[in-house]
């Protein structure tokens, strides 16, 4: 949906960029068969208003692999 795909790395940080439109939150899936854990390859992208990414950050500055609450984030927006 976004029209993009990227190859990551395990252990590595791989950033994509891409323009969203509409808010809401969006499934995304592994497209490569790349071997045992394949179908456990997923996420979610959480797509909100500027001022919401601006105040999760505050909230979470300085913590990493912070966990997000995808269906409570998009209704917050």
């Amino acid at each position: 949906g976004f029209g993009i795909k990227q190859d990551v790395l395990p252990g590595q940080t791989t950033t994509a960029r891409t323009f969203v439109y509409e808010r809401g939150v969006y499934r995304v899936y592994c497209t490569e068969l790349c071997g045992a854990g394949h179908s456990r390859m997923r996420t979610r992208i959480v797509v909100v208003s500027p001022e919401r990414y601006q105040q999760w950050l505050d909230e979470n500055a300085g913590q990493r692999n912070v966990t997000v609450d995808a269906a409570a984030m998009a209704a917050e927006s």
